[in-house]
């Protein structure tokens, strides 16, 4: 029997299983990227903060989405709507940042169901473009939006600044 994926709006009720999501990921990025992903000592704190203002919805922008099996949060994510930069076509983006998940096994199913109710909602708020962050060695992510007819658009490079290089 195959158990039902949904997704529905995050609660305050949900904030430690988003923190705990987010920290596996964090630490996973810190393995093949110590410099940028470098975990701070008080990053628990200062992440319960923010998602608790952005939860409360004092974020009108916000747009945060769960999936959940079994009753169980298996992946969320975060969206922004913003207006594109002047010097770009014209358009409202759904940013998409914090967007970690369980199981990397699937992405398919709870990371579509996170990512769908968020874009869901970007489009009701007029969003036509989306936007999502992916650091390079998130392999079986950038596979999944790239089944998504997502695209690479940027890279980030990241090292230590040095005199001579």
């Amino acid at each position: 029997m195959q158990c039902k994926i949904s997704a529905r709006p995050a609660q305050l009720e949900d904030l430690e299983v988003l923190l705990d999501l987010e920290s596996l990921r964090r630490k996973s990025y810190e393995v093949y990227s110590p410099i940028f992903w470098a975990e701070a000592e008080q990053a628990r704190e200062a992440q319960r903060e923010y998602f608790r203002e952005l939860l409360s919805a004092k974020n009108e922008n916000a747009i945060v989405r769960v999936a959940e099996e079994s009753g169980r949060i298996m992946a969320f994510a975060i969206g922004y709507i913003a207006n594109s930069p002047a010097v770009y076509r014209e358009q409202k983006v759904c940013f998409v940042d914090d967007f970690p998940i369980a199981a990397d096994a699937s992405w398919d199913t709870h990371g579509r169901a996170a990512l769908e109710a968020v874009e869901s909602e970007a489009i009701r708020r007029g969003a036509t473009l989306t936007n999502v962050v992916c650091a390079q060695q998130d392999l079986k992510k950038r596979d999944f939006l790239r089944k998504r007819n997502l695209a690479v658009a940027s890279e980030w490079w990241v090292g230590p600044i040095k005199g001579d290089r």
